[in-house]
């Protein structure tokens, strides 16, 4: 399998994980049942919480895959909280959301997009950051964080 990293998304994931064989282990684990030959990963959003958070696209002989969202963290509590509130309000609960991978990795999430996702292109979410101010974003992150102090449920990626 190869792979691609798009712009310094490999130097964004060794700083957090520390190197990128971690993630591309991950992946190749990922993919055993459905074996792909490149693999694209591009940087998604900034990372203000401590995270990196990047686009993997998966391509095989027949074509593109569903695309997979990544969040990578050096804070195992902050994807620990982010897989439970997972488990807890959305799992069986809103199908229309993208699926969280059970990888069973400490510092990656991994979510798949699926069903009228399926053709949805998330890159477009950079393209909104990239027009957004520093100060919009912070007020972005500020107001996330409000509502995850709260019962309400919040998917963050």
């Amino acid at each position: 399998m190869d792979v691609e990293y798009i712009g310094t998304v490999r130097d964004d994931i060794s700083s957090i994980l520390g190197n990128v064989e971690e993630l591309e282990e991950l992946i190749r684990f990922q993919c055993r049942q459905q074996p792909v030959s490149r693999v694209t990963i591009a940087p998604l959003i900034p990372g203000r919480s401590g995270a990196v958070v990047f686009l993997v696209r998966r391509l095989d002989s027949r074509g593109a895959r569903k695309p997979w969202v990544v969040k990578a963290s050096s804070d195992v509590g902050q994807v620990n909280r982010e897989r439970r509130n997972y488990a807890t309000y959305i799992q069986d609960r809103w199908p229309q959301v993208p699926c969280l991978l059970d990888t069973g990795a400490s510092r990656v999430l991994i979510y798949e997009f699926g069903g009228f996702l399926a053709g949805f292109d998330p890159t477009t979410l950079r393209q909104g950051y990239r027009r957004s101010s520093p100060e919009a974003l912070a007020r972005s992150e500020e107001h996330t964080s409000e509502l995850q102090s709260h019962s309400d449920l919040v998917c963050r990626l």
